[in-house]
C-alpha cells in the first residue's frame, strides 16, 4: 500500500510539473535582501537597442494476482520517472541584458532549427507589492503556481508577494504554433550562484497585459500574435521569499538548443 501511494504520489508531482513546461525543482538560495526605495531594486536600463545574440482507479485483487499488479505498476512509475527526468542545465554564457532579444528556436524537422520568436525585454524590476510596480489597479489571477527554494511546486496566492514585472516585445518570426502562442513558453528561473544550476520559479504569471481572456480563466495565458506581428506586453511573475534578485533570469521553457547555447535575459546587472 505504502508503494502504491509513494507512486500515486510521484504521478500527481510530474503531472504538475508537466503544466508548466516540465522544468527541474531543486531550487536553493540565500534570504531575499531588502528592495531599494519603493520596492524597487536597482535593475538595469538599456542603453541601446542592440540586439544579443544568441532557447487509477482502485479494484481488489488477492494472492498473486495483487503482486503482479504491484509489479507490473512498479514497472510503469519507473517509465515514467526516466520519461519526466530532466537533464541538469547549466547557466550559459549567453547572457542577454535589458535591450537585447532572445531568440526563440525549434525543430522543423528532426535535424533543422527554425526560429520561431524574437522576444525583446525593454525593462525589468523586482517589487515588493503591486502598488510598488504602479500595478495596483490591475487585475490578478489569484492564485499562481511557484517553486519555492527547495524546488516544491505549489499554489500562492498573489496578494502580498513580491512581483517580477518585465516590459517585453514579442515578434511571430515562424512560429509552430501559429497565431495562438501561450506565454508560458517564457519562464521566470534561478540559477544557483555556487553551482549555476538552473531551476524554475515560475512559468505561471500573476499577470498578463497581452492576455486573449480575463485572470482566472482557462486561457488567460493565451495570447494571439500572427506570423510577421510584434507585439507589446507587460508580464509579471510572483517571486516566493528566498530568492536574490540578482540569481533570477528569464529564458524559455522549451529550449531546443544544446544548454551551451541557450539564451538567459540577466534582469539585474
Amino acid at each position: 500500500m505504502k508503494k502504491n501511494l509513494i507512486s500515486v504520489l510521484f504521478l500527481t508531482t510530474s503531472i504538475l510539473l508537466a503544466s508548466c513546461g516540465k522544468a527541474d525543482g531543486g531550487q536553493g538560495g540565500a534570504p531575499a535582501s531588502d528592495a531599494v526605495g519603493s520596492g524597487y531594486q536597482s535593475f538595469a536600463e538599456p542603453e541601446g537597442g542592440t540586439a544579443g545574440t544568441g532557447d487509477q482507479p482502485g479494484g481488489e485483487a488477492s494472492g498473486d494476482s495483487l503482486a503482479e499488479g504491484d509489479d507490473s505498476l512498479a514497472g510503469k512509475n519507473a517509465d515514467a520517472e526516466d520519461m519526466w527526468q530532466e537533464e541538469e542545465v547549466l547557466l550559459s554564457d549567453q547572457i542577454l541584458s535589458v535591450g537585447d532579444t532572445l531568440q526563440v528556436m525549434y525543430y522543423q524537422d528532426a535535424n533543422t532549427l527554425s526560429q520561431g520568436l524574437d522576444i525583446t525585454l525593454n525593462r525589468a524590476g523586482l517589487y515588493d507589492s503591486p502598488d510598488a510596480a504602479g500595478m495596483g489597479s490591475v487585475e490578478f489571477v489569484d492564485e499562481t503556481e511557484v517553486y519555492d527554494c527547495d524546488g516544491n511546486p505549489k499554489l500562492c496566492s498573489t496578494a502580498g508577494m513580491r512581483l517580477l514585472s518585465c516590459d517585453l516585445t514579442v515578434q511571430n518570426i515562424d512560429a509552430a504554433e501559429g497565431s495562438d502562442q501561450h506565454i508560458s513558453a517564457i519562464m521566470l528561473a534561478y540559477a544557483d550562484p555556487f553551482t549555476r544550476k538552473v531551476t524554475m520559479v515560475s512559468c505561471a504569471p500573476a499577470y498578463f497585459s497581452a492576455s486573449s481572456s480575463q485572470a482566472g480563466s482557462e486561457d488567460y495565458y493565451h495570447y494571439q500574435l500572427p506570423k510577421g506581428e510584434s507585439r507589446d506586453m507587460t508580464v509579471a511573475w510572483s517571486v516566493p521569499d528566498g530568492y536574490e534578485a540578482e540569481d533570477l533570469y528569464l529564458c524559455v521553457s522549451y529550449d531546443s538548443r544544446d544548454p551551451r547555447d541557450r539564451q538567459y535575459f540577466k534582469l539585474v546587472e
